[in-house]
């Protein structure tokens, strides 16, 4: 049995039967054991208690009278027997390596009071994007890294939090003595939303803080927690920041920014609350605001708010009309713009358009040009005719009427834009695509010149390659594209970096690659994975993609001239490296197999035959700017991999510590033979855990995210 680590758990609970079970099983399933683990029922009615005597003496329960949250946590916590106490609300879910990634390094650093743990949200469909990747630019700046896990010495966090609040009650560690020394959480807040805020403020201003990168636990998402009403929660935030400027001493040095956060957050509540039509509640709110926002839309509202009953509801309604006033139910259009097809092609756009139909509320149109014919091809594609084709009610291919494609003078793409604009606003026109919200994957001129009759859309540019580079002849689509964006989406590290000094930061956002996690780790055998290493002569090293000039062929070369391994190839060879002299080498031996294209659900199958997977980029403006899908491709099935020194890798060191990255020849011959003996179940677990993070529903919840956000700015309620 695990020795128990020496930190308690607190779970006050109340009215919670359905849900507290889940919770007090992840808090058993440590891998590290709670030394206790105390469940405090507030005064439960329903079946809590009945649920609660199923674990017989592997939980403390505490009954106490029903005296909100705030309460509950305070007498567990003075209940406990250890140095170190945990917290988790009955709703929520930790993950099984919480005690043994907290409690170790804790001990290590005993200056530490309070560590707080990243977390994903979930509710019953999905998983959503972890917690510390939403925050802003810059909040973590400053802090300084420990064990890549842990970010300490984070100065100014009290003033960071009014900005941005990733730090909750789940997954929190304190030392017992300062939550006693400042006071437990304060019962009067019960019923407040944001509670627990209050209570962080002062922890973080009394005590040193730590945070944990790594997502240590899950908070759900429903109905029946207060976060589900975002009025509650601004109405409470502001009643917080009110009452830590007057008792707070770290909130005085911060008070026209606290008093400001809090007209903010008032107003929020007040535009909630007006858009149901309340208006009593709207005045209330409204006589709270210290400093009215210098716009007509709420000039109007409080102009409307004072008219006799009868002419007010009218008005009300007329209003609600013209603005379309509640976002949450309007139709959004996702318009996605590429030059490719979209009929059996598997690219990340492609994924991430047909599983964002699926989302409630949406209608996807991807727009490119039809298909070439042969007759075309012949005529340097001179004409492509238009047409709709639609998948289901939420997802469509319009492809518009487009001339002169391929021809980069002036006049003819003047004339291609002309009808290639006109023919997608008859589409939009026969759809009723109204309020459209545009994602842009290519730097187009057609699209320039359709983005910009919809100026006051939101328009996201997802940047996937190196624009920048002095070669490319779509430089200045680039950069108009970067001017008229509302939203800036770079996939890798290096092109976040590179773009900043054109980008206000604002608007600029890392938008990783995703992965198809479950069709690659349904193909995980455990047993071959994990406990059965191939014959040492039968080693296959592997690589899936596009096979062209970005290739370093002369290394692979070498690498095959000083080893035995096996090569096997999966993907198409671009048409410009055919005449290459390595390539031509490398392809001619015997031991390597090049087996061409495959549907995107049968790679698995053949990736499964891999002992080893490469990246093996050559040095080059292109190498600078990926983060490549295939690394993905390779964790979910906790294949090892070995790397050129890609920016987007080299400069994460989470990856570092899963990747080899290999420069010369030689170093790869080691490397490689190094990830090959050094191979076992802990690394693959922590590969598949690394792609499962970026499983593509989760990739396009964080893309929601933000086009709800910008669809608010733009179409915001009046």
């Amino acid at each position: 049995m695990s020795e128990l680590s020496p930190i308690s758990l607190v779970i006050p609970t109340y009215n919670r039967g359905d849900l507290v079970r889940e919770t007090i099983d992840s808090a058993l399933a440590q891998t590290h054991p709670f030394s206790e683990i105390i469940v405090v029922d507030d005064g439960s009615t329903d079946h809590t208690e009945q649920v609660l005597k199923q674990y017989g003496r592997r939980i403390t329960v505490i009954r106490t009278e029903n005296g909100g949250v705030q309460s509950a946590r305070n007498r567990g916590v003075s209940s406990s027997n250890t140095p170190l106490v945990a917290l988790c609300d009955s709703d929520d879910v930790l993950e099984p390596s919480f005690c043994g990634t907290l409690v170790p390094w804790l001990s290590s650093h005993p200056n530490i009071d309070i560590c707080y743990s990243n977390f994903v949200n979930f509710d019953e469909s999905r998983i959503f994007p972890d917690k510390f990747s939403q925050a802003p630019d810059g909040f973590f700046e400053g802090g300084r890294e420990t064990d890549n896990v842990f970010l300490v010495e984070l100065h100014d966090l009290y003033r960071r939090l009014l900005v941005f609040q990733p730090l909750f009650p789940t997954g929190m560690v304190i030392t017992k003595r300062l939550f006693e020394t400042i006071g437990g959480y304060d019962p009067r807040f019960r019923g407040v939303g944001s509670e627990d805020w209050e209570f962080t403020l002062r922890a973080v201003e009394s005590g040193n803080v730590a945070l944990c990168k790594t997502p240590l636990s899950r908070i759900r998402r429903h109905s029946g927690n207060d976060s589900a009403s975002s009025t509650h929660m601004n109405l409470g935030e502001a009643e917080v920041l009110e009452f830590a400027l007057k008792n707070h001493i770290s909130a005085k040095k911060y008070q026209n920014e606290i008093l400001d956060s809090i007209d903010r957050r008032r107003v929020m509540a007040f535009d909630s609350v007006f858009a149901k039509g309340d208006f009593l509640r709207s005045k209330e709110i409204l006589a709270r605001i210290r400093k009215f926002p210098k716009n007509m839309k709420f000039f109007l509202k409080w102009m409307l708010l004072y008219l006799p009953s009868g002419l007010q509801k009218n008005a009300w309604r007329i209003s609600q009309r013209i603005h379309k006033e509640n976002v949450h139910e309007m139709p959004l259009d996702f318009i996605c713009l590429n030059n490719d097809g979209f009929d059996g092609l598997t690219r990340p756009r492609h994924i991430i358009a047909r599983l964002l139909s699926r989302q409630p509320g949406y209608r996807v149109f991807y727009v490119s040009p039809a298909p070439r014919s042969a007759w075309q091809r012949i005529k340097k594609n001179c004409l492509r005719l238009g047409g709709v084709k639609k998948y289901s009610e939420t997802l469509y291919w319009i492809m518009p009427l487009t001339f002169f494609r391929k021809f980069y003078n002036r006049k003819a793409q003047l004339l291609s834009s002309y009808f290639w604009v006109l023919s997608i606003r008859l589409y939009f026109f026969i759809y009723k695509v109204k309020n459209p919200v545009f994602f842009v994957t290519t730097p187009d001129f057609e699209f320039i010149s359709l983005l910009r009759r919809f100026r006051q859309s939101p328009i996201i540019y997802n940047v996937h390659d190196r624009y920048l580079d002095s070669s490319n002849h779509w430089i200045p689509e680039h950069f108009s594209l970067l001017n008229i964006s509302d939203a800036v989406l770079c996939t890798s590290t290096f092109l976040l970096e590179e773009h900043k000094s054109f980008v206000s930061e604002d608007k600029i956002h890392y938008f990783p690659p995703g992965v198809n996690f479950e069709i690659f780790a349904n193909k995980v055998d455990a047993d071959n994975e994990l406990n059965q290493e191939p014959a040492r002569r039968n080693i296959t090293i592997g690589c899936v993609g596009s096979f062209g000039t970005q290739i370093d062929w002369e290394l692979l070369n070498y690498i095959s001239d000083k080893s035995d391994y096996k090569f096997l190839f999966v993907g198409i060879i671009v048409n410009s490296i055919k005449e290459d002299e390595q390539f031509n080498i490398f392809k001619s031996r015997r031991s390597v197999d090049f087996i061409g294209k495959m549907d995107h659900e049968e790679i698995p199958s053949v990736m499964s035959r891999f002992d080893l997977c490469i990246l093996p980029y050559k040095r080059s403006e292109f190498s600078k700017g990926i983060n490549p899908l295939k690394l993905l491709e390779y964790f979910a099935m906790g294949k090892p991999v070995v790397s050129a020194p890609i920016p987007s890798i080299a400069m994460d060191e989470e990856l570092c510590g899963l990747v080899s990255i290999a420069e010369t020849g030689d170093d790869w011959l080691k490397s490689l033979e190094a990830e090959f003996s050094e191979n076992n179940h802990c690394k693959i677990r922590q590969r598949i855990s690394y792609a499962k993070r970026y499983d593509y529903p989760e990739r396009v919840s964080c893309l929601a995210s933000i086009v709800k956000n910008l669809y608010r700015m733009k179409y915001q309620e009046f």
